[in-house]
This record gives C-alpha cells, sequence and structure tokens, in this order.
C-alpha cells in the first residue's frame, strides 16, 4: 500500500472514530516520511481522543513549529490545548488562527467560548459578533451572542439578536426562555407573561416556563397567580429550590405564613447543609418585621460565617430595628467591595439610613450618592418620557363631559394615589386597619384597565381615548377591573377594597370615568422631604422607576412632572378627592384620622387609632415603606429637608413652584 493510500484510510478511521487504526496507519507513513504534516496531523488529533495528552501536544507543538503559517494547524492545536484544560494557551492557538485567517469562523466561536467560559463576557461578545459578521446564518452561534449580551446585562440587545433568530427559524424553547428572562430583567412583566404564557400552550410540561410565569406575576403582585403557577411548576419539577423560594415568598405576600414556614421545612430537607436556606428564612422574617436582633438563628450563623454578606445585611436590619444604630453603622462600613451588587446597593441604602438617624446628614447624603451610582439604571428615561406626553395630552380638557352615570360599584372602592413616599403607605395602614378589606398593594390592575384603552386609542391619545368611551365600554371596563381583582390578591366577600398604587395618580382621569362614586385619596407631603426620601430609597425592585428615581435631578424632573399632571386634572375635574396632607396626619391624628374615615365613608372606630397594633398591619408590603408599616407615627418625620438644606440646590430650582402651590414655606 503506497504512502497516500494509506494518509487516506488513517484519515477515514479519523472520520469514523477509530482512533486505534488511525494512529496506525499515521505510523506507518510516519515511518518512511517523519515529516508528513497530514499523517502527524491525524496522530496527534487521534491521540488526543484518546487522551494520550503528552504525545497529542509534542505532535502539534511540532506542526507549529514546521507550519507556522497553516491557520488550520494553529486552530487545531488550540481545540487539543482546550481539551487537557490549557484554556489560555488554548485562546493563543486560535488567535493564531484568525490572524492567518480572519474568516476563520470556528476559532472565532471558540474565542468566544473560551472567554464565556472564563465569564470575560464583553470578550465573548466581540468573537461571537466578529463570527456572526462571517456567518450571518448560524442560529447556534446567534444564540450564544445572546447569551452572551444577556451575562453583560445588555438584555435590550439581546432581545435583538433573539428577534432575528425569529425571523429565519422557529426560535427553540431556550432562545424564548431567555427572552422572557430579559423582559423580566428590563422590568417589562407583562410581556414576560405574555410570552411565558405562550410557551405554556406549546410546551405545557415546561417547568421553567411556569416558573418565569410565576416569577413575572409575582413581581406585578399578582400573588395568587404566582402561587398558581409555582405549584404548577412543582409538580413537573418537585425539587426546584428556587421555585419552593418564591412559592415561599408569595404565600408570605398573602399572609399565608404557615404555607411558607411548611416550604422552608421542606427546603432544608432538600438542601439541610445550605446556608442560603437559614439566610433566606431570616429574611422573610425581616420582610415581615419579625427580625430581632436576638434571633438565636442569627446569632448563630453570625458566628459562623462572619464574612457572609448577605447575613451581615440581615444582622445590621436587625440592629436598626432595635434602633441601635452605632452597631448596625460599623457593621455595614465594613462592607467589603467583592459582595454581590445588590448587596452593595442595598447595605449603602441602610447604611445613609443609619447616618440620618444619628444626625451625620452630610455622611447620610454621600452614602445616599454612592448607592444611586450603583444601579444599573436604563440609559433612557422611559417614566419621564411618557409623563411629558402625558402633560401635553392635559394642557386643556375643553371637551370634558360630565361622567356617565352608571351602576354603583358593587363594593366600596378607595383609591390612594400621590408620589411615591409622600405617605400613601401610612393612609392605607390606616384604612384596612379595620373589618374585612381587599387591599390591592401596589398592583399593575388600573395600569392593565389603562393598557386596554391605550391599545384601542395609542398612548398619544390616552386622555382623547379616555374621554370618547361609550358606556358599554365603561362598563366592561369596570367589569373587567372586578373580576381581575383575583389576580392581585386572595378576595373574601369584604366590602372595602383600597387600591393603593401612588402612580396610578396618573390614571386618574381614567378612575373618575370609570369609578365616579369611588373615594380618592392624594397623600400630600412636602416637596423636599417627598424627594429626599426617594432620593434615600432602594427602588432597585421597580425597574421603570429606578432611572426616573435614581439622582437628584431624575428625581425632581419626576416630582415636576407628575405634579403637573395632577395639578391639571385636579383643576379642570370636579373630582371625589380628598388631599391628605402628611404633616397634619403626624401632628393631628385622631382630628385627621376622622376625617380621613368620615370622607371614606366608614364607620368611626376609635380603634383606627392603633392601626399599627393591628394584625392588618403586620401583613408583608412590597415596596420600601415595609419596614415602617407597623410604626407608631411620628411628628419628627416631617420637614426632614431642614437637615439636608446645603445639599438641596437641584431640588429647590426644579420644584420650587410646587412648594409655594402645595402651600408650603421654603
Amino acid at each position: 500500500m503506497n504512502p497516500q493510500q494509506l494518509l487516506q484510510n488513517a484519515s477515514s478511521h479519523l472520520a469514523a472514530q477509530n482512533y486505534k487504526q488511525a494512529i496506525i496507519q499515521a505510523k506507518n507513513v510516519l515511518r518512511n516520511d517523519p515529516d508528513s504534516s497530514h499523517a502527524l496531523f491525524i496522530y496527534g488529533i487521534a491521540n488526543a481522543h484518546l487522551k494520550n495528552q503528552e504525545i497529542a501536544l509534542g505532535t502539534f507543538k511540532q506542526l507549529v513549529s514546521t507550519n507556522p503559517n497553516n491557520s488550520e494547524i494553529h486552530y487545531n492545536y488550540g481545540i487539543i490545548l482546550s481539551m487537557f484544560g490549557n484554556h489560555e494557551q488554548a485562546i493563543e492557538g486560535y488567535k493564531k488562527a484568525t490572524e492567518l485567517n480572519p474568516n476563520h469562523v470556528f476559532a472565532l466561536i471558540n474565542l468566544g467560548n473560551i472567554h464565556n467560559t472564563n465569564k470575560s463576557y464583553e470578550a465573548a461578545t466581540h468573537y461571537y459578533q466578529r463570527a456572526l459578521s462571517i456567518d450571518p446564518h448560524n442560529h447556534g452561534l446567534r444564540l450564544n451572542l445572546c447569551k452572551s449580551h444577556f451575562n453583560l446585562r445588555n438584555y435590550t440587545a439581546c432581545l435583538s439578536q433573539i428577534h432575528n433568530l425569529q425571523q429565519s427559524t422557529t426560535p427553540s424553547l431556550e432562545t424564548m426562555l431567555l427572552a422572557v428572562q430579559c423582559y423580566i430583567q428590563l422590568g417589562n412583566y407583562r410581556k414576560a407573561i405574555e410570552l411565558t404564557s405562550n410557551i405554556i400552550h406549546t410546551a405545557p410540561k415546561s417547568a421553567e416556563a411556569h416558573y418565569y410565569h410565576g416569577l413575572s406575576s409575582l413581581k406585578m403582585s399578582r400573588y395568587p397567580v404566582a402561587i398558581k403557577s409555582f405549584k404548577t411548576a412543582l409538580h413537573i419539577h418537585p425539587m426546584s429550590v428556587d421555585t419552593l423560594m418564591n412559592l415561599a415568598i408569595s404565600y408570605s405576600y398573602t399572609s399565608q405564613h404557615a404555607k411558607a414556614k411548611n416550604l422552608i421545612k421542606q427546603l432544608k430537607s432538600i438542601q439541610p447543609d445550605d446556608i442560603g436556606i437559614d439566610v433566606f428564612e431570616l429574611t422573610l422574617m425581616e420582610m415581615n418585621n419579625k427580625l430581632q436582633i436576638d434571633n438565636p438563628s442569627l446569632q448563630k450563623l453570625s458566628l459562623e460565617f462572619p464574612q457572609n454578606e448577605e447575613l451581615n445585611l440581615l444582622r445590621c436590619k436587625a440592629l436598626m430595628s432595635s434602633k441601635n444604630y452605632i452597631s448596625a453603622i460599623e457593621s455595614l462600613s465594613t462592607l467589603s467591595q467583592s459582595a454581590e451588587k445588590t448587596i452593595q446597593i442595598e447595605s449603602l441604602f441602610r447604611l445613609a439610613d443609619c447616618y440620618d438617624k444619628t444626625k451625620n446628614f452630610d455622611k447620610a447624603w454621600s452614602t445616599a450618592q454612592q448607592a444611586n451610582s450603583l444601579l444599573d439604571v436604563q440609559k433612557t428615561d422611559l417614566f419621564n418620557q411618557k409623563l411629558l406626553n402625558l402633560t401635553g395630552q392635559l394642557k386643556t380638557l375643553d371637551n370634558l363631559k360630565p361622567a356617565i352615570q352608571i351602576n354603583q360599584s358593587p363594593k366600596k372602592l378607595i383609591f390612594i394615589i400621590g408620589f411615591p413616599r409622600s405617605g400613601t403607605t401610612l393612609i392605607d395602614s390606616i384604612l384596612s386597619s379595620q373589618g374585612k378589606t381587599t387591599l390591592l398593594d401596589e398592583t399593575q390592575l388600573l395600569a392593565d384597565i389603562a393598557d386596554q384603552v391605550i391599545n384601542k386609542y395609542k398612548f398619544d391619545n390616552y386622555i382623547d381615548g379616555i374621554l370618547s368611551l361609550s358606556e358599554s365600554e365603561i362598563a366592561d371596563l369596570r367589569t373587567t377591573y372586578f373580576n381581575r381583582i383575583k389576580e392581585y390578591a386572595l378576595v373574601e366577600e369584604n366590602d372595602l377594597i383600597i387600591d393603593k398604587s401612588p402612580l396610578n395618580i396618573i390614571h386618574t382621569l381614567l378612575i373618575h370615568t370609570l369609578f365616579p362614586d369611588a373615594a380618592i385619596i392624594m397623600a400630600k407631603r412636602h416637596p423636599l422631604d417627598v424627594c429626599i426620601s426617594c432620593f434615600m430609597q432602594n427602588f432597585r425592585a421597580n425597574p421603570e422607576l429606578m432611572h426616573a428615581l435614581s439622582s437628584e435631578h431624575s428625581i425632581a424632573e419626576t416630582y415636576h412632572n407628575v405634579m403637573q399632571i395632577w395639578d391639571s386634572m385636579a383643576t379642570q375635574i370636579n373630582l371625589n378627592a380628598k388631599t391628605v396632607q402628611y404633616e397634619q396626619l403626624v401632628t393631628e391624628t385622631k382630628s385627621e384620622i376622622k376625617s380621613l374615615i368620615e370622607f371614606a365613608g366608614l364607620r368611626w372606630n376609635e380603634q383606627y387609632l392603633n392601626f399599627n397594633q393591628q394584625k392588618s398591619a403586620q401583613r408583608m408590603i412590597h415596596n420600601p415603606s415595609y419596614n415602617q408599616v407597623n410604626q407608631s407615627i411620628y411628628a419628627n418625620k416631617k420637614f426632614r429637608y431642614i437637615n439636608y438644606l446645603t445639599h438641596l440646590d437641584i431640588f429647590v430650582a426644579e420644584i420650587s413652584q410646587w412648594i409655594d402651590k402645595l402651600g408650603y414655606t421654603k
């Protein structure tokens, strides 16, 4: 058999994965021609597959030295180096291959894969994009690029690549679930729910789809829906720790604490030695305002795991709850720069609060600035774009007609609105403390109803769309609202529904049109106090608001835009509304609460004065006020801005008109 036939046989055996026979045939060639690059190539590859590391690497070193300009040899040398864990050297091999052949797609893909494995996501993205420019129809490559963008938190770019995939092929389940995660990270929970619903329709056995449907619903405060989705996911994958945790959170938000505790027991049986489960249990306790510094589990774990930043944060929150701010400051000040970003942000906000409580106001301000600077805000402030659009639509309401006379609502309905941190949680805690109440706490229900109007008339015509609603359309929207309450709360046969979502203030005209008999309570607080409180709060859980409330300028701009919308509606519409001034509520508490109860049409009970001691006040709150709801009213919380006068130039410059217009002095 001549050398050419031997090489052909060796190649055939290599292709058929008959590596031992390939080595024998390659050796036969090399006996007569020791420098045969083709035979050495086959010999090296076959030995690599048989895990003969020394021979394989030695062979390819020889090949590289004798064939320095052969891109395929450098590429395959990179593959063999990767096979044996020599990733840094493999990178050099792939790079050399792309230098010699800039269009070497597979070398570029492997460079992306190695950098992705090393969590060097920017480099991975660079190489994937180069490869995709050469092979734009490579669906697997585009999916890798999607994942790389996701890991870089470039969620919009990730969705753009997924959209490109959808144009040329039917996307895989993995791809669509990645899109869902992007929408969740961007705060577009409605789109995530829509997409997971479609996935579930075609892949009902996908535990991940049910899980993400539940997670999106949880983010939108649709607790009963979230519970149902998580339970379905667990039926498919009973041991999912993430699903069990989020189901426990959902039970806690709906005050089903016994069920939440049972899930924690189940989690501990699955992962008995996992400190994360213990930390999660303590986190739930803290969110329910039940974590004390003398908690045995907290003390024990703090001693055993002194470097655990999440545990340290919980301990500091417990110290703050007991008003031991000095000790909390000492612990929070030692936060490691290597801690997870979310923990760094929350720790800094808590540290700012501690400085505020100990009257170190300059430190409080600078610490809050540092916390806000770490937030991953969107580059475009979509929320204020929306507000400016609405302001333009509301410049005149000349075509406003009297509210259509419709049947009285089947339930007593109260809407609590206002700018965030203006006292809305305090008001709802008072109103819901007596009797049976269904509380919609910062849900998207009214916004969902608004979307039905917007979908028909477009956002640019939202106000005119509301004014154009017919009697039958109004009746349908009202029915939809009441029917969908059960998606957000565990509804009992209650006579009172309280819908507390501060920024429903921008939907006041819709409230007035659909529910003219509903009571609207507007929370008012000194504009500077409101802006300072927003500046020192962590709105990370609400991606839409994170940009709008993450700097002095953005907070002032958002406040001005929201108040313009409210003022335009309040002065042109005969609203069934009452303004509750925070400062009066905390100083003239009894008379203000009585006035509030009277306006709401509720029967007076002296127990309203002890609202913070009632069982309803012990509920789990899904907003930055959760650790304040069961506290007493303190008059010293008003006019907080006096302590920060040297830091308020931006606020004063942009909202001074509202300080005057709302009846406050600068």
